[in-house]
Formats: structure tokens, sequence, C-alpha cells
């Protein structure tokens, strides 16, 4: 790199984002905006307690809790054995089982081939449903909810009404009784005390009960839910649009569903958590309307057999989401249009076309704009790549076909059209030379290389980070 001041601010840009990644994988939230004078009050708050391993595989396995907290991180290869570890122990909630997109035998998993999000699941030890507020100048002291039956307020009131009146500002914890759990058992729309904008409710725990349709809606305060043990089915818009739920959404392990049957309404889902756990009892899910601006950790499981995305066009609006899985050749369809930090894609075994939408030319747009993508694998089974699968993705340093038995046929030239000098397209041994002959990919045979000739490490580990040059 040349020495002007121009390679010089590229350079200290590139290195400011480096480090913040590495922060973050630490479990500390850096946002972009953050000035660089705030990383080393960042850098102090990452725990010292082993709760991260050195980066020494291709995938994070990432266990987090209902608040956000990272348990545990690590970086493992495929087929790696790895063993959960010792379950958090909380008040008022017991862990029960791991919510996890993989197989949990024994307490443990085979590392799949892509990245993998776990979180415990609970049960409420109180068998009922709670709610935390906080009351101050902000919120006002009164609080109203529809829920019927016997509350306890958390001050020392006992009652049956809709509406509590505090005498003093603080954090309190209303307790709804359950005799039978009749009187919540469809939690919807304002039963948990929400008006339109409320931010009093900053904590709620559920118990195993039926949930309805906007049953926390509208609360733009809210940290963290706690889904106990027993709820099966997330309903439509449950969260709504205006609840923030910034941080974390665990499902509880058995849960099958995410908004079925309500294919117009869109999905329940929180809309910007950053943190997803889905277990791998789920077999459907509605992504339609996905906009989560804020969702970096995302693992489809291996038990989804139906994704619903609308019309099928650009409904993952995830722009901070780090990886994606895909494991059917359906999900393809319209799934990434907007990830704009995406940095791996890993396709599973049977896929075999990559196109988007319902275009059947050979323009079509897989990727687009994802200027921090850095490595795809594709499977064995992939037979054809459309002409502008990976537009404008001008960071990919691999495109790891190694699994494949036979070149893929490339529509047009432009699949890869933001290609830099660095990056690989990795090929088997055996089929290099048909491959760099292959039509359209002859464009690209400079780029394509065997297995033993590719050298690319890329870290962000805070630990092994290293500074190659500055400014003066």
């Amino acid at each position: 790199m040349s020495g002007t001041i121009a390679d010089k601010l590229h350079l200290l840009a590139e290195t400011k984002e480096n480090i913040r990644q590495a922060i973050e994988n630490k479990g500390v939230a850096v946002g972009k905006s953050d000035a660089f004078s705030l990383y080393p009050e960042k850098i102090n708050a990452i725990s010292t307690g082993g709760t991260s391993s050195t980066a020494t595989g291709e995938y994070l396995v990432m266990v987090i809790d209902y608040d956000g907290t990272v348990i545990d991180r690590q970086y493992l290869n495929a087929g790696d054995v790895y063993e959960l570890p010792t379950p958090p122990e909380h008040d008022r909630i017991t862990f029960d089982s791991w919510s996890c997109p993989v197989a949990v035998n024994n307490n443990k998993i085979t590392v799949p081939e892509y990245d993998v999000i776990i979180g415990p699941t609970y049960t409420i030890n109180s068998g009922k449903l709670e709610i935390d507020v906080l009351m101050n100048e902000v919120t006002g002291l009164t609080y109203k909810m529809s829920v019927a039956g016997t509350k306890d307020w958390g001050d020392g009131t006992v009652d049956n009404l809709t509406e509590h009146t505090y005498a003093d500002y603080g954090s309190y914890t209303i307790v709804c009784d359950n005799a039978s759990l009749s009187q919540y058992n469809n939690l919807t729309w304002r039963s948990a005390g929400v008006q339109q904008n409320n931010t009093c409710v900053v904590s709620v725990l559920i118990p195993n009960i039926t949930l309805k349709n906007e049953g926390l809606a509208a609360l733009n305060s809210l940290q963290s839910v706690v889904f106990g043990k027993g709820i099966n089915e997330l309903p439509v818009a449950f969260f709504g649009q205006y609840t923030n739920l910034y941080n974390c959404c665990i499902l509880p392990n058995g849960m099958t569903s995410i908004s079925q049957n309500y294919a117009d309404s869109g999905t329940g889902l929180p809309w910007y958590v950053r943190y997803l756990v889905i277990p791998n009892t789920v077999s459907y899910i509605n992504f339609r309307n996905f906009h989560y601006d804020n969702l970096k950790y995302l693992t489809v499981p291996e038990s989804v057999t139906t994704i619903y995305r609308g019309d099928g066009v650009g409904n993952l609006y995830a722009y901070t989401l780090k990886g994606i899985n895909f494991l059917k050749q359906d999900y393809l369809n319209g799934m990434i249009q907007n990830c704009y930090n995406l940095e791996h894609i890993y396709l599973a075994e049977g896929i075999t076309t990559i196109r988007t939408g319902n275009s059947t030319g050979g323009s079509s747009t897989f990727v687009s704009g994802s200027k921090y993508l850095k490595k795809v694998v594709f499977p064995s089974t992939v037979t054809e790549i459309g002409g502008y699968a990976f537009e404008e993705c001008s960071a990919i340093e691999v495109l790891d076909f190694t699994k494949c038995t036979q070149v893929p046929t490339l529509d047009g030239t432009n699949a890869f059209n933001a290609i830099k000098p660095y990056c690989k397209i990795l090929v088997p041994a055996e089929l290099y030379e048909q491959w760099i002959t292959a039509t359209n990919w002859t464009v690209y045979a400079p780029y394509i290389v065997k297995p033993e000739t590719i050298n690319v490490t890329v870290t962000t580990d805070l630990d092994n980070a290293q500074i190659l040059g500055g400014v003066s």
C-alpha cells in the first residue's frame, strides 16, 4: 500500500472496523457510529471469565442467555463435538433444556457446516404470568392491564382490578394469579397492559399458556422475554411493529411453528431483535415482512419444512446479519436482498440452482450489495448459477466449490461482477482444468485455484489482532 493520506485513512477505517468486529465477537455491542474513543470502555466491558475461546475453527457456536448475555462462544469445524456449558441459574426461572437449531444428544451437538446459535429454555417457577414494570417520571405511577383475575402488584397490594396506582416510583413485579390459567389463557392485545407506545413494561415471564395475536404489542421499552417450556406456537404479530425487544429472543425447545396459518399478516417475531434462537422442533416459519434491522445471529433449523415469505421478494431485511444457512432450494428466493453486512453464506446439500424470485433468465440476483460478504460455501449438488447471482459483493475472499463433482453452469459472465484480485474460487483439483475452460468460467480463470494453493486467513479475534500500519 502506498503512503498517501487517503491510503492511511483507508487503513485506519479498516482497522477500526476489524477491532469493532473483534469486540462484538467477544459479546460486547459496538455501534458502527460509536466514536473510536469509546473503544477502550468497550474492551473493558469484555468478560474475563473465559466465555470465549480463541478462534480455531470455521464455524461459530454461540450460547446466549435470554437477556443477551453470551454464555459461551467458540469457533469450531464441521464434525467437531461441542459440549454445552453448565446452564445458567436465575431467580424465578429454572433451566429445562437447550433451544438449539440442531439435535442435542447427551448435552452435546455435532457442529454442522454453518454457524449455530443456542439458548436455554426455562420453566417459570411460579407458573404465573409475571410482568416487570418501571414506574418513573416518564411512565407515571398508574399501570393499566386487561388480564382478569387476582394480581399481586408487587407493592403489597393484592386485588382483582385491572388498574393500579403506585405510591412511589420504582421497579415492581406484577404476578397474575393462575388458579386455572383461564383468565389469561389467551394472552392477547392489551392483556399485558399494553397501551400504544407503552414504556413501563421492561420484562415479561410467560408460563405455559396459549398465546394469541398481538399479545405483547406496542411495548417499546421491552428488554427481555422468557417463554416458558410448553409454549408451542408463536402467533401472528405477537410482538407487533412497535415492540422494541432489541437484544435477544429465545423460542423454547418444543415450539413447532411461528405464525402458521397467518399468511397475510406477517410474522410474530420481534422486529428489532439482535439474537434469534429457533429450536429444531420448529417446522414452519413465517418470514413475511421480516424487517429486522438489528438481527445479527440466526440459524435456520434443519427441522423446518416450510418457510413462508409472501411474494418471495426481498423479505429478509436484516441489515446487520452476519451469516445465513440455506437448507432447502425454495428458501433461496428473494431472501437476502437487504443483508448489507452479511459475511458468510452456507448452502446445504440438495440445493441445485442459485436464483431468486420468479426470474427464469440469466440475470437473476441471489444476493445484492452485501459489501462485507467474505465467503460462500456451495454444496456438491449445485448445477447452475445465475448471471448476476452475487451482484456488487465486492469483499468476497473465498468461493468454495470443493464439494462439487461437476462444474456448475454459469449463466453469463457477471455472476461475480465486483470480484477483487485477492478472491479465490476454490475448486476440486480433479475439476480444475475443466473448470477454467468451461463456458463463462474462463473470465474467472485467474481466480480459480486448487485446494492446496489457497492460503487465506481471516480473523477478527481481539486477542490476536494486529495493526499492520498506521497514520503518522
